[in-house]
């Protein structure tokens, strides 16, 4: 198990990479990638449990799916456990993923959307006949 985080407050997000892509850094400013790697196999479970929970005999349907095995912060399982978009944006759960996390929760594309605006730039980009 990793050691707790500092406090309420202490988890930031960050720009990492070439593509932006957003990861938790810790008291340390150390990235946090295996709770974020546990968040995310956390929602991806949560998802497929739901797909063949009905086909597959002895499958995990969403209502019992069991959270406390993945190694999730506090904020991460509030998060999970409470379908707070925002907050798993904010924590860096991948954005394809998120999609599929909030399809599978029942929010329709336009719920989704208007929960990530705050999030959004403005558009920047132009036509090639707008220089």
């Amino acid at each position: 198990m990793r050691p707790a985080a500092g406090g309420a407050g202490s988890v930031a997000c960050a720009r990492v990479g070439t593509r932006g892509e957003r990861a938790r850094l810790g008291t340390e400013g150390v990235i946090d990638a295996v709770s974020l790697y546990q968040l995310h196999r956390c929602v991806y479970d949560w998802v497929r449990a739901g797909e063949v929970a009905g086909g597959a005999a002895g499958g995990q349907s969403r209502e019992s799916f069991d959270a406390s095995r993945y190694d999730l912060s506090d904020d991460e399982r509030q998060a999970f456990e409470s379908k707070d978009v925002a907050a798993l944006y904010q924590l860096g759960l991948h954005p394809v993923l998120l999609n599929r996390f909030c399809r599978a929760a029942g929010f329709s594309r336009d719920d989704y959307r208007k929960l990530l605006e705050p999030f959004g730039g403005p558009e920047e980009r132009k036509g090639r006949w707008q220089k």
